[in-house]
């Protein structure tokens, strides 16, 4: 069990009566979101958690969120506050742009910010946790050798409480929901996935910055 976890359920969608832990931009109809909508996910995600468990929302914690009705959320949130540049998709500070908009819009008591220094960046995402918030993290895009392939992995924990490498992301969007000594519980393509702590940030150093690789700060105003 995570140290450091949101108090209540995490979103979840209901696809062939299935319930996934998080979204997955690999179940939109939209062409440009399956491609490179992880920013958008994630940012739904968030709002609808704030929404349910800060702001009095009417989504009950227990009811996954209907598929098409995610989706329509999913493309909504894209026209209209984080819009998308394929193939690249978008950027911290646009993310934080976009979600402070629906903040003011929806009267929503909370600000973010996009973070450019690795300093202090687990105690921020734990400070979220224990004030039950999500927290957007970025795997940055390898750079400046931006066409490279280094990635970082991907965990699940068996039924033993084993991490087996599951899969690997780049330039990809993930949602923290906790945190433990060497390792970040994470929503990932629908999935409950983990991150070495260690590897995350040895991937930074060697592979990409802290500017892309970082988290977005959200806080009460």
């Amino acid at each position: 069990m995570p140290e450091h976890a949101l108090k209540n359920e995490f979103i979840s969608v209901s696809k062939e009566g299935l319930a996934s832990y998080g979204g997955n931009q690999t179940w939109s109809e939209n062409a440009v979101i399956r491609k490179c909508g992880c920013g958008v996910i994630s940012s739904l995600d968030l709002l609808l958690y704030l929404s349910r468990v800060h702001c009095g929302g009417q989504v009950p914690e227990t009811r996954p969120i209907p598929l098409k009705e995610y989706d329509r959320m999913c493309m909504e949130l894209s026209r209209r506050y984080i819009p998308l540049l394929p193939p690249f998709g978008t950027n911290g500070a646009a993310l934080a742009l976009g979600l402070n908009r629906v903040f003011s819009r929806y009267n929503m008591p909370f600000r973010a910010s996009w973070q450019l220094s690795g300093s202090k960046m687990m105690s921020k995402v734990e400070n979220m946790l224990d004030a039950d918030i999500p927290v957007i993290l970025s795997i940055g895009a390898n750079f400046p050798l931006f066409w490279q392939d280094n990635r970082v992995n991907l965990y699940s924990r068996d039924s033993l409480g084993r991490m087996r490498r599951a899969s690997s992301a780049k330039a990809h969007y993930v949602t923290v929901t906790g945190s433990e000594l060497n390792a970040l519980r994470i929503s990932s393509w629908g999935r409950e996935y983990y991150i070495n702590k260690g590897e995350y940030f040895s991937y930074i150093h060697q592979h990409s910055n802290s500017i892309i690789s970082n988290i977005l700060m959200i806080e009460r105003r």
